[in-house]
């Protein structure tokens, strides 16, 4: 007897790949039977999950943290889907991550860039304690690196690709 997992999913970004996985019969092939329980809503999926009403759910990675505060999830297993690349874009004289220890680095808060960033500097022995994070929404990107109010910014297309052909 396989066990059942259940997934809550609303009509939330990032659904998309999830039901296409489900009909494409990816869990089924690796073995694992897999019941999609949809919500109105992304809360209403959070609070099925908080109630233990369903074993997953697809979120944000933002909403995952949020969801394992509110849980008390010790040990939460959460699977990334991404459906954009998030860029780290610096100047020519930053040509490592190691370089960025004391810099500024502008990323959109509470952004999936947060987590690409913290990641990235993971990579090299660093934390988000070793840069200076500055607040900043992709649209300003360009404006604060030319401005020199940052030494790095963390973006996403189409965002990323505006940047490179000003900095060109």
């Amino acid at each position: 007897h396989i066990p059942v997992l259940r997934i809550g999913i609303s009509a939330y970004a990032g659904r998309e790949y999830f039901i296409l996985a489900y009909k494409e019969r990816f869990f089924e092939k690796t073995g694992i039977h897999v019941k999609i329980v949809e919500f109105g809503s992304l809360e209403d999926a959070q609070q099925a999950f908080e109630w233990h009403q369903v074993d997953g759910i697809v979120c944000s990675l933002v909403d995952a943290m949020v969801v394992r505060q509110k849980a008390s999830v010790e040990d939460p297993k959460i699977v990334l889907i991404s459906s954009f690349h998030c860029h780290l874009m610096t100047p020519p004289n930053i040509r490592k991550l190691s370089d960025l220890r004391g810099k500024k680095i502008g990323v959109e808060i509470n952004s999936f860039g947060g987590y690409v960033l913290a990641k990235a500097l993971e990579s090299e022995g660093l934390t988000l304690n070793d840069v200076h994070i500055v607040p900043m929404d992709p649209t300003a990107a360009f404006t604060f690196l030319n401005h020199k109010r940052v030494d790095g910014v963390v973006v996403y297309p189409p965002f990323s690709k505006y940047l490179r052909k000003k900095l060109e």
